[in-house]
Order: structure tokens, then sequence, then C-alpha cells
């Protein structure tokens, strides 16, 4: 979180708990202590916690944001990566950016599926497909696809 997210954090704070004391200096420390909790997940971590207290710190709101993250792993679980898995780096590239895309709510059930069905990386790597028990890229499905489809179709 940066520190003009920290001000929007704060602000929100602040409407919801307007005894809660705020100085001109809390942004910038909060977004000190916040820096790794984006400003979507305490948002969300603050409308859980408006719920049970009165007052709400950033000790509170760090715990909450990693339940939340976890939660939503747990929800809609992590895909298989679209990469070549004998491509080490890659395949982990891809494993961490879809674990960072489901917890931090981007990439949802929906989004999910439209993943799975293949096409697509987080990472920029090529993208290949499960067919049969064998690996292949993405333009060889396409012609095994289209080959399949001109035997099918008469020509006219």
């Amino acid at each position: 979180m940066n520190p003009s997210e920290a001000v929007r954090l704060c602000t929100l704070i602040s409407a919801l708990s307007p005894a809660q004391k705020f100085t001109d200096e809390t942004p910038a420390v909060w977004a000190v202590v916040l820096e790794d909790v984006t400003l979507a997940d305490a948002m969300e971590a603050v409308k859980v916690l408006a719920r049970r207290q009165a007052f709400i710190a950033p000790a509170d709101i760090v715990p909450e944001a990693k339940r939340l993250r976890a939660r939503r792993l747990e929800q809609v679980g992590t895909p298989t990566p679209n990469v070549d898995p004998s491509d080490a780096p890659a395949y982990a590239a891809e494993q961490r950016a879809l674990v960072a895309a489901v917890a931090s709510g981007v990439m949802d059930e929906d989004g999910r599926a439209v993943y799975e069905a293949g096409g697509r990386t987080l990472t920029g790597a090529r993208a290949y497909y499960a067919l049969g028990h064998r690996l292949v890229e993405r333009p060889a499905i396409h012609a095994a696809a289209g080959g399949a489809m001109r035997q099918r179709v008469p020509h006219r």
C-alpha cells in the first residue's frame, strides 16, 4: 500500500469510526506498516472488522487480509498452470502468478474456468494444453482441430 492508498483507507476507517483518532501523520505510518497489503484487501478487511469492533488498527487489518486471501484460495482453488512443466522456471512463475491472482480476488471461479479452457498464461509464457497424456503448444492443437474439422465438413 502506498501513502495515497493509506489516505483512502484512513478516510474510510475515520468515517466508520468517528471516535478513532487520526493525525496528519497516520496515513504515512500506516502505509509503511501495511506495505505488503493491497488497498483492495485492506478495504475488504476493514468491512469485516468494522462489523465486530469499534476501532481498527493496522495490526487488525494484516491478519484479516491474510484470512481473506486464504479463503479465496480455498474457495476458488489454484488452476494447473498452462505452461510446459518441463520449463521449471516458467512453470513456477506461472504458479506464483496464479496464486496471487486467486488470492487477491482478481481470478474468481469464472476466471479460473476461462484460464483452464487454455490458451492463456498470466506471465506471458507460451501456453500449453493437456491433450490426452501429453502437452502440446496451442498452434498444434488448432492445427489438429482444424484438420479434423476439414475432414468432417464437405467442401463446396
